[in-house]
């Protein structure tokens, strides 16, 4: 399975592609956006916005050590804490290459870039439902092939 299905099934579920916040935000503003959006991680804006590029990605164990800091939430800009050199997957990715290299890194959040421009922002929960709902459709499969019809009971 490609990246662009894990895409595809983001949007089928009517979640946003990404979110996004200011470089100069401060972390209590984005801390903000996270809890208010139910989200784990934002792609951080360059100083000149432009379309399809970003200046790096925040998450919320970024925010999290900041409090462990005892820093000014209010006061130091996201730009400030934020991770600059991003790892990317391409939606033509296979998703087992993908899982590795988030594993690999100790990240849950990954850009997704068609293009060379950044589209989405996958989450770890994105690839496990798109694992799942594929293992699921294969046992449907396989039920089929052997005249199992009742999903309720294993066989």
């Amino acid at each position: 399975m490609k990246m662009i299905k894990v895409l595809a099934e983001r949007l089928n579920r009517k979640v946003a592609p990404m979110h996004t916040v200011g470089y100069n935000a401060t972390i209590a503003e984005t801390a903000k956006l996270f809890v208010k959006e139910n989200i784990g991680a934002a792609l951080v804006e360059k100083y000149v916005p432009e379309q399809g590029a970003f200046a790096g990605i925040i998450s919320e164990k970024d925010i999290i050590k900041c409090c462990a800091e005892n820093v000014d939430m209010n006061k130091i800009p996201i730009h400030q804490i934020m991770h600059k050199n991003m790892i990317i997957a391409n939606i033509l990715d296979d998703v087992k290459a993908t899982v590795r290299k988030m594993r690999e890194n100790h990240i849950r959040h990954i850009p997704l870039e068609e293009h060379g421009k950044i589209i989405a922002l996958i989450s770890i929960r994105d690839l496990m439902y798109c694992v799942d709902m594929e293992q699921e459709i294969a046992m449907s499969h396989i039920n089929d092939m052997f005249g199992a019809t009742r999903r309720d009971v294993n066989f």
